[in-house]
């Protein structure tokens, strides 16, 4: 959603709403980022998964 916005402020030259939602989105790519770490984490011992990573 908050690259939706950030498309519209890029056409229309709205540096608020451009920067806030440049914001947004690059925070919600940081979560996904660090719910992958943890998944990875929480998987990495297991046995099915563990050959797939050495």
């Amino acid at each position: 959603m908050g690259a939706i916005i950030l498309l519209y402020g890029l056409v229309k030259l709205e540096p608020i709403s451009t920067i806030t939602d440049c914001t947004i989105t690059y925070l919600g790519k940081l979560w996904f980022v660090d719910r992958m770490v943890w998944l990875f984490e929480d998987l990495k011992e297991h046995p099915e998964f563990k050959n797939w990573i050495y």
